[in-house]
């Protein structure tokens, strides 16, 4: 660059340097917004890649976290089945000795009537 500078200040001297400046400057400035641009362009990248893997890893958590809670789910329905069989069971033996108790008051109801009629 500084070469192609010598050369203009040679062939046109300081009025040919003075043309020259905007040129120069035009392209130092375009060439630095490029990077400038490449770069916010690998930020943005970056920024991207980053959010995909937290979200991913959300999305892992967000499963997991499903799958934990239909897991204590199955179990408290598992237990509430198993609660409600004995409790089940518990009421048909109620209901079982509520009908002997019942058949042996008839049965007491008989004798005291036939003991009254004696």
């Amino acid at each position: 660059m500084n070469d192609f500078i010598e050369l203009i200040q040679k062939t046109y001297g300081l009025a040919g340097i003075l043309t020259l400046i905007p040129a120069l400057a035009a392209t130092v400035l375009y060439r630095d917004g490029r990077r400038k641009e490449k770069e916010h362009e690998k930020e943005i990248r970056l920024l991207n890649q980053a959010s995909e893997e937290k979200l991913e890893r959300l999305q892992n958590q967000r499963v997991s976290d499903a799958q934990a809670i239909s897991t204590k789910l199955v179990g408290i329905v598992s237990d509430q089945s198993s609660l409600n069989k004995e409790t089940n069971l518990a009421l048909g033996r109620i209901s079982e000795t509520m009908t002997h108790l019942n058949g042996a008051l008839l049965q007491l109801q008989t004798i005291v009537l036939n003991l009254k009629r004696e």
